[in-house]
């Protein structure tokens, strides 16, 4: 199962939580008035797919292997703020034909903090339990390092000292055909078979590692 299914597996679990809390408190509390209790499944179904939807928009499904939990947060507080306030106005248009009360806009306060614990949890929850797993050896995504040289070995010592940032070295690729080996890891063919070598051994990382002075080369 890749990172972005699980991801959406869990903000789908996290979003119908907080309907389910969200709905409960707005029936069952008694701070809201209502003739009948509204539909729960249509609105429930409508409103994750809106979520989904907008955390696509925002971004929230591109890798976030480089990128700390803290940053995470802060874009799904955003995403969720810009997404709610929607909600409010769609709202507030809809209210002011049929005069509801004021009150019964003010529980979307509630309804945005809990969604921000369930989803921004869930996140923490999954990348904390991803990590550990890369920390393993396990799930680990193919990166090839391009460039044979000192700096492409300092790369790859720093790389397999860090694991849970998720790359998992194959081998390297070299400016020209040559043949050499670093800690077990070859060199797997020239620039030139790049996207063959990548195509054959599953490749989902590249890094670069050629030096700076190579200016022709690197573009």
């Amino acid at each position: 199962m890749s990172e972005k299914v699980r991801t959406i597996i869990i903000d789908v679990f996290t979003i119908n939580v907080t309907w389910v809390l969200y709905y409960l408190i707005r029936i069952d509390s008694g701070w809201i008035s209502h003739s009948a209790p509204p539909d729960f499944w249509i609105p429930m179904f409508i409103i994750c797919l809106y979520w989904v939807i907008l955390f696509f928009l925002f971004g929230l499904y591109r890798s976030w292997s480089i990128k700390s939990r803290l940053d995470e947060l802060f874009l799904v507080v955003k995403t969720i703020t810009f997404g709610v306030l929607l909600l409010f106005f769609a709202i507030f248009i809809d209210d002011r034909g049929i005069g509801a009360p004021l009150q019964s806009r003010l529980i979307i306060g509630i309804y945005w903090g809990i969604l921000i614990l369930c989803v921004g949890t869930g996140r923490v929850i999954l990348h904390t339990f991803q990590r550990r797993l890369f920390s393993l050896g396990i799930g680990l995504r193919n990166t090839v390092i391009i460039g044979w040289n000192q700096k492409a070995h300092e790369i790859c010592d720093l790389v397999q000292r860090y694991p849970a940032l998720g790359y998992g070295i194959i081998g390297y690729i070299s400016s020209q055909k040559e043949n050499g080996n670093y800690k077990n890891l070859p060199i797997l063919g020239s620039i030139e078979d790049l996207s063959k070598i990548i195509t054959e051994h599953n490749v989902k990382d590249v890094i670069i590692a050629v030096n700076s002075s190579d200016h022709d080369q690197l573009l």
